[in-house]
């Protein structure tokens, strides 16, 4: 039935059998080999838990480290802003991510915490966001200790992958490339996808809020650190605008 819109860095085709529907991404690199194998017992411990992940229907090799994976469909557009009752439904979401625990692989609380005490100096910023980088570096103290972590993590929470009909959430997509850590990153990462989508500051209070009910303060600046110094690394100009908005979320 073609392509469809969205997928980012894979090729995503829907497939039509009588009235069944079918998505399949082509996945690139090798790490995906058990990354997908993975990702079938995660998702279903996902659904099993109330979690709005589509169905797995399977996933395989193609040659030259390129694997296919294959879920069920979802009907639902991608809400271009979120309001009190959709903002409900994907925190309800996001909760039920704390009943699963994903394999010790892709620690996103390791990660983060590498990056802030030492990691960080590797990368050159644009010279035009240098304030913007020390304020991000302001909000922890270091050496940031240990961050909680075990917590199945979507590591992209933002409204292109989410699915929404008739106002309310209907699906998560792109789940397979989770990993474990706290979902306060999940949490930050939707307040960043808010703030950019111009909701209203009660929804990015309540989204603020949640990250740090899910974890601590600590944390929660921690991972906005981190969401504001990537930014600021894959796109000065956005993040010039956004990222200050951000920071202004942790006091």
């Amino acid at each position: 039935m073609g392509a469809l819109a969205g997928g980012r860095s894979d090729s995503v085709e829907l497939l039509a059998a009588g009235d069944d529907r079918l998505v399949v991404k082509i996945k690139h690199g090798a790490w995906w080999a058990d990354q997908l194998v993975r990702a079938v017992p995660v998702t279903a411990a996902l659904r099993d838990a109330g979690y709005p992940a589509p169905e797995v229907r399977g996933h395989g090799p193609l040659g030259a480290d390129r694997f296919y994976f294959a879920t069920e469909y979802f009907a639902g557009e991608a809400p271009e802003r979120l309001d009190a009752a959709l903002t409900e439904d994907i925190l309800a979401a996001v909760e039920r991510q704390a009943a699963v625990c994903p394999p010790e692989v892709r620690d996103w609380s390791t990660m983060i915490r590498a990056f802030l005490n030492g990691g960080v100096a590797d990368h050159r910023f644009d010279p035009s966001v240098a304030a913007l980088v020390d304020r991000a570096l302001d909000l922890v103290e270091r050496p940031v200790p240990a961050l909680p972590t075990g917590e199945f993590v979507h590591g992209d929470f933002a409204a292109y992958n989410l699915l929404a009909t008739g106002g309310r959430l209907r699906g998560v997509v792109d789940v397979e490339a989770f990993g474990r850590s706290t979902r306060t990153i999940d949490l930050v990462a939707l307040l960043a996808s808010a703030i950019t989508t111009g909701a209203d500051q009660t929804i990015t209070n309540q989204i603020a809020a949640a990250a740090i009910a899910a974890s601590d303060r600590a944390t929660f600046r921690a991972c906005l650190a981190h969401r504001a110094l990537a930014l600021l690394l894959t796109d000065p100009t956005t993040g010039a605008d956004l990222v200050p908005q951000l920071l202004a979320r942790a006091t």
